[in-house]
């Protein structure tokens, strides 16, 4: 089957109406026993030399928090940083530099987190009232949210991880989802669906802030505002660090993410520390319920790969989001590696999952017959899409590798 390479031109989120129907869905599976470990994740660039060189400044204002360096930058005289250091400076060994895509609507690295330089505020840490800058505008802000709507999986664990008690949230499955986001969701009501909110539903919850991104609900922007005050980030996925510091900006709460961020940091640098060397290339497969996808490195999963300094295979080290509608021919060129990282959107029951576990062009790759397969959580390496989320991979790395050094 002929590769087909992701062309969706608002970049590394699935179709609203595809998301809206994995919210119903979604199933956090343990870890497999049945098939031995393996990883996922994502970055960008061309050339034979590394790409843990910095990203450019992927501030979400025009100043840091306290006003001295951009927020992709680190921080100067104290400032607060909201978006990690680049991996070069987490201890992450140099990766090489991944191939530019020729794929129409390809979503490089770089310039998806290069947008979020003119988002933000120039409020000092904290206070209110402050203008906020984002993907629709700007949004005035009299005081600190109480009333905090998220409205997709990356704002909601901005919003956990930041301390504030969501006051709805879409439709979901309990039994689908993750602890931490089970507790936090606990009695709240919903709101409608992912590609579908219900705006007269959250009109009665009188939200003061709302979170989202262009690529969910841009075509609802005027109708959002109109309900109150709405922040929009430009995409999900490649950008989950930048949004995370746009919400915390939003929210007020500076000071919670910058210790965020210090303990991801922190715990990424323990691992490099830890993982062996050098380090194994790491393919990232999705198997959906008609097809394979094979996980580059401009996404979620990918820039925490690139974090921890592993290469990807020939067909993944490319700077874009994935590439889509794969079949089960496709796995020796796209999805050999050293180590092979499988998420089941649907379980581990799966059919097409179980046929390829059965198939000769499965059993012969070299990761499977080493027994270097990890079965991991899609809803947490594909759609966490947060710190939440983040530190489960690390700690799913560190259950693989044998090492210490992942958790907080």
């Amino acid at each position: 089957m002929t590769p087909t390479p992701h062309t969706d031109p608002a970049g590394p989120g699935p179709d609203p109406r595809a998301a809206a129907a994995r919210h119903r869905r979604r199933r956090f599976l343990p870890l497999a026993t049945a098939v031995p470990a393996v990883l996922v994740l994502a970055a960008c660039g061309q050339g034979a030399a590394e790409s843990n060189t910095p990203p450019p400044a992927a501030a979400t204002g025009a100043a840091a928090v306290s006003g001295a360096a951009g927020a992709g930058a680190p921080a100067a005289g104290g400032a607060l940083r909201l978006v990690p250091l680049p991996p070069g400076q987490l201890g992450a060994p140099a990766v090489p530099a991944p191939a530019a895509s020729t794929a129409p609507g390809a979503v490089p690295h770089d310039p998806a987190v290069a947008v979020y330089n003119a988002y933000g505020t120039d409020a000092a840490p904290g206070v209110f009232p402050r203008t906020v800058r984002h993907g629709t505008g700007t949004t005035e802000l009299p005081r600190a949210p109480q009333r905090v709507l998220p409205l997709d999986s990356g704002e909601l664990d901005s919003v956990v991880q930041l301390g504030v008690k969501p006051i709805g949230y879409l439709d979901h499955d309990p039994r689908l989802m993750p602890d931490y986001l089970v507790e936090a969701l606990k009695g709240l009501p919903t709101v409608g669906t992912l590609a579908e909110p219900n705006l007269e539903a959250i009109a009665a919850l009188a939200p003061d802030l709302m979170l989202t991104s262009k690529i969910r609900h841009e075509q609802l922007a005027d109708r959002l505002k109109a309900i109150g005050p709405t922040v929009f980030g430009e995409r999900t996925g490649v950008v989950w660090k930048q949004n995370f510091a746009l919400h915390a900006r939003a929210m007020g709460r500076e000071a919670q993410a910058d210790a965020t961020v210090k303990e991801y940091e922190a715990r990424v640098k323990a691992l490099n520390a830890a993982l062996p060397s050098p380090r194994p290339t790491v393919s990232v497969v999705r198997v959906t319920a008609t097809n394979l996808r094979y996980y580059q490195r401009a996404n979620y999963s990918g820039t925490i790969l690139n974090d921890l300094g592993f290469p990807r295979p020939a067909a993944q080290n490319v700077d874009d989001f994935a590439l889509l509608n794969q079949s089960l021919e496709t796995l020796g060129p796209m999805g050999d590696a050293d180590v092979i990282v499988v998420c089941p959107t649907e379980g581990e029951q799966m059919g097409l999952l179980r046929e390829m576990r059965n198939s000769s062009l499965w059993q012969n790759l070299g990761a499977v017959k080493q027994g270097r397969v990890l079965m991991a959580l899609d809803d947490v390496w594909m759609a966490g899409i947060g710190y939440r989320s983040a530190g489960v991979i690390l700690e799913d790395i560190a259950r693989f590798f044998k090492v210490q050094g992942a958790r907080g």
